[in-house]
């Protein structure tokens, strides 16, 4: 047997642990998170079919959020393997020292490591993208479905929301708006409640008792109160990446 054939049986190995730990540990946290994410039909009225979509889409970020974790483990479990089994004791017959085998490793995982940065940079934002616009198109349910308290909501390229409360109605409370205009400059409202209702097949999300800061490319600041302002959420979602 010669020493290419005997590293290539090593990395071998670690590839089908790898590939078996990866598969076992994000299954059983995409099952955990289908769960938790049945709130998007029974809560948020989607269908069955957009839910299985979306939750698929959320595997690549599952793989990635665990693959750091999961290399080390099968690396370990790799190396271990092969002491228990005798098998290091065994390459050593073949002129190929330990520490040498210790290094072709360490190289490989540096190649791997690289794999996973641009998995992560690339693969995993287009699906995320995705499945955003998999909820966008379905309009007014999906639309807030993705709003999430105490946090800052991206629905689209230039609007953030930020939520501090919705209940199981769909009411919602202090919210504030950010919307970038590009050149024109960026508007903020800042409303203590809203909700978000459907009028002739077209979605609104309504904000009550706020006001309006507006910015202009000039620096100049405005401001007025509200009772109460209707925005087509086609105003958010045109400007998706």
């Amino acid at each position: 047997m010669s020493k290419n054939k005997i590293q290539n049986y090593i990395i071998l190995e670690f590839l089908k642990n790898y590939a078996t730990l990866v598969f076992i540990f994000a299954l059983v946290v995409w099952i955990t998170q289908a769960v938790r994410l049945l709130d998007l039909v029974y809560q948020d009225g989607n269908s069955f079919l957009v839910y299985g979509q979306y939750t698929l889409f959320q595997l690549p970020k599952i793989i990635s959020k665990i693959s750091i974790v999961i290399f080390l483990i099968a690396l370990f479990w790799t190396l271990n393997n092969l002491e228990d089994s005798n098998e290091l004791r065994t390459i050593s017959y073949f002129g190929i020292e330990p520490k040498i085998v210790f290094f072709n490793l360490l190289r490989f995982s540096f190649i791997f490591t690289l794999i996973l940065i641009i998995f992560k940079t690339f693969i995993v934002p287009y699906f995320n993208k995705n499945s955003r616009d998999i909820l966008n198109s379905e309009g007014i349910s999906s639309f807030a479905s993705l709003l999430r308290e105490n946090n800052f909501n991206n629905p689209s390229k230039n609007t953030t929301i930020y939520l501090e409360e919705k209940n199981r109605i769909g009411e919602l409370k202090n919210i504030i708006i950010f919307q970038l205009e590009n050149d024109a400059g960026n508007k903020t409202i800042i409303a203590k409640t809203g909700s978000v209702t459907k009028l002739k097949n077209k979605s609104y999300l309504i904000t009550e008792n706020g006001l309006i800061q507006e910015l202009d490319s000039k620096g100049n600041l405005s401001q007025i109160t509200f009772d109460k302002i209707t925005t087509d959420i086609e105003n958010f979602k045109k400007k998706n990446l």
